[in-house]
């Protein structure tokens, strides 16, 4: 309120209307909030006893909100104070003011924290206590036997961390991320390596939903934080992402001469399944923690055919196949249909494709 006592000025909704009541009842003053949440109204007569206004807000269908109030400036009473600051760590409030004035420190809730006297070269300094750290407005008045002054207002430090965030849910395509949290603060999702890949601030109601881009599917972990305006950060909430992308295909294979052992390399944990080009399963393992892998054979492959190698992640998540040919160890059938031309110039018939025909005479 202005000092004069004729205007009033605060924030409410948007288009509501405003009312303010002296002590007795009375309407001393309307308006209307203006588009950005503001409103000024003139007061009539000019408020200037001391006393306390209540001011309340109506909206177009008519409900009204509960009052606030407004102190009314006393021309007797002190000035406000001025250059109020609280100090690091939220235990003092130093300022300026009347010499002898009596100050009072109160915090949002109106419970008192802290009082004091203005010294004579007009400055204070009045420990507070509890220390007040949640980043909330305290309000300094200054008391004398003339009244007490308008109130100054001056923002405690915000040293308090946000809790970690809860009810934290991955859909099943890895690509948003839900949970909840302090209002008003920033959520920042991470993921194994470290890398940022979503980021959100959190509603009025406490919830949030974070795109994540790219999407997360491999079943790693990522960390969730979130940070309020002070830059406080609160402690880590841990989320696992679906598990949608199969292991990389096997590397390094080779199966031993006689047949009977396949190894390789592969992801950690992972299931291998070897078959032939039939399709039967010829020998199943796991992959060790170092990454090698070792299949016994059954039966042996001797016959040169190609095997095929998978993985498979604790998701039921499939490489794709690796591919090595068994060592040839038969030989091939003995060739048949065989016919001689009748100049005796050419020797044709059948056998194991791609093998080599070598013809010798009796006396080879």
């Amino acid at each position: 309120m202005a000092d004069a006592g004729t205007v009033l000025t605060g924030r409410g909704e948007p288009g509501t209307t405003v009312t303010a009541t002296n002590a007795a009842g009375e309407i001393i003053g309307t308006g209307t909030v203006n588009a950005d949440g503001t409103f000024s109204i003139g007061l009539s007569p000019a408020q200037v006893d001391g006393g306390e206004l209540n001011v309340t807000l109506t909206d177009a269908a008519g409900n009204v909100s509960e009052p606030g109030t407004a102190l009314v400036p006393d021309p007797d009473a002190p000035a406000a104070p001025t250059d109020l600051v609280v100090a690091d760590g939220g235990i003092e409030v130093s300022g300026r003011g009347e010499a002898g004035t009596t100050v009072t420190v109160t915090n949002a809730a109106g419970t008192v924290i802290g009082t004091g006297t203005v010294a004579t070269d007009g400055t204070f300094d009045v420990a507070i206590a509890p220390p007040q750290i949640d980043g909330s407005q305290l309000s300094v008045t200054l008391t004398n036997d003339n009244g007490t002054s308008l109130p100054g207002l001056v923002a405690a430090p915000d040293l308090l961390v946000p809790e970690a965030p809860t009810d934290i849910v991955v859909d099943g395509a890895g690509a948003v991320l839900t949970g909840r949290g302090e209002a008003g603060t920033t959520t920042t999702v991470t993921n194994s390596a470290g890398t940022v890949v979503g980021s959100a601030t959190v509603g009025v109601d406490g919830s949030f939903s974070v795109t994540l881009q790219p999407a997360q599917s491999d079943g790693g972990s990522l960390t969730i934080t979130l940070t309020d305006a002070a830059g406080n950060i609160s402690p880590s909430a841990i989320a696992t992402t679906p598990d949608l992308t199969g292991p990389d295909a096997a590397t390094n294979v080779s199966v031993t001469a006689d047949g009977i052992v396949l190894t390789g390399r592969g992801e950690p944990g992972s299931t291998v399944t070897i078959t032939n080009s039939a399709g039967t399963v010829l020998g199943t393992g796991t992959v060790g923690p170092d990454g090698d892998f070792s299949i016994t054979l059954a039966p042996p492959q001797t016959d040169g055919s190609p095997l095929d190698i998978v993985l498979t992640d604790a998701a039921g998540n499939p490489s794709d196949p690796a591919s090595v040919a068994s060592p040839d160890l038969i030989a091939p059938n003995a060739p048949t249909d065989l016919v001689i031309n009748d100049d005796g110039t050419s020797l044709t018939g059948r056998g194991e494709p791609g093998t080599t025909v070598i013809v010798t005479d009796a006396d080879a």
